[in-house]
């Protein structure tokens, strides 16, 4: 790593190539959530009831997904794009309050995880009993012995 290279243009250099057109919101995003996580101590896992995430936080970060696939200029971005914002609707799917409702979401953000081949979001854990977690458990918090299940997925 080179640090005297600006860590602004390297993110930019790379988001532009990545994220195309939709790459501006994808740096909105990146500033925002930099700005608002740099006021709270946190840890790479996390829960995700904690303090800093807040649903209109999650809302501008929706927004600003749905502008940068608005603004994908081919499938191939896009595709890119909606990978990156599973994340957020993880987040958003877990905190919703009513059962059925986070259960009939969980079901629509399991088939976009699997779209993308993804085999875990929750270390360790067979991919279909996550799924069940998030329906079942506000938070997805429940179901291990020690009480924790924290906000991760990989992308293999």
């Amino acid at each position: 790593w080179d640090s005297s290279l600006d860590v602004d243009e390297l993110i930019k250099e790379f988001t532009d190539y990545m994220y195309g057109n939709g790459a501006k919101y994808i740096r909105e995003y990146i500033n925002l959530i930099t700005k608002e996580f740099s006021k709270y101590t946190f840890k790479i896992f996390d829960f995700p009831n904690s303090e800093y995430i807040k649903d209109g936080l999650f809302d501008k970060c929706e927004e600003l997904f749905c502008k940068a696939e608005a603004a994908a200029e081919n499938e191939v971005i896009l595709e890119r794009i909606k990978k990156e914002h599973l994340s957020i609707e993880f987040v958003r799917t877990v905190r919703i309050e009513d059962d059925k409702i986070r259960s009939k979401k969980t079901d629509e953000f399991a088939k976009k995880v699997k779209h993308f081949k993804l085999t875990e979001i929750f270390e360790r854990r067979n991919l279909n009993c996550s799924f069940e977690c998030m329906k079942n458990s506000r938070y997805s918090l429940e179901g291990r012995n020690d009480g924790w299940m924290y906000l991760y997925y990989t992308m293999k």
